[in-house]
């Protein structure tokens, strides 16, 4: 390697490294700016949430939990069946399953395409 290649080689490291270190400040000022929003408007809705009388018990039958595209990711469910913890990935896919029956537990792990690729009874 000659030596004018070696300072080719050094020049495209240091500009990569020179862009990396642009992206890590930007994303510490955005960092600092959030954390100071979260200081100056948070303390007054932690202040209302511990005035806030909490439920000391909550009953249902089926409780989804949706992500922020409303997609299902989890859901727990109790049945004259049985009881089941159903875990799905971003998708929507069923990846993990649990269940309480009458005739004992059952496990299930699935891959992406929701096929089962490890289970117990």
């Amino acid at each position: 390697m000659t030596t004018e290649e070696r300072l080719e080689k050094l020049e495209r490291e240091l500009s990569r490294a020179r862009r990396h270190n642009r992206w890590l400040l930007a994303g510490a000022a955005l960092c600092l700016g959030i954390g100071g929003l979260v200081w100056a408007f948070g303390p007054d809705t932690v202040v209302a949430q511990l005035d806030a009388t909490a439920p000391s018990e909550v009953r249902a039958s089926r409780l989804v939990i949706e992500d922020e595209d409303g997609t299902t990711r989890a859901l727990l469910e109790a049945t004259k069946g049985g009881t089941t913890l159903r875990l799905s990935d971003e998708n929507g896919t069923l990846r993990i399953g649990l269940g309480a029956f009458g005739d004992g537990p059952a496990l299930g792990l699935y891959d992406e395409r929701g096929t089962v690729i490890w289970s117990a009874p």
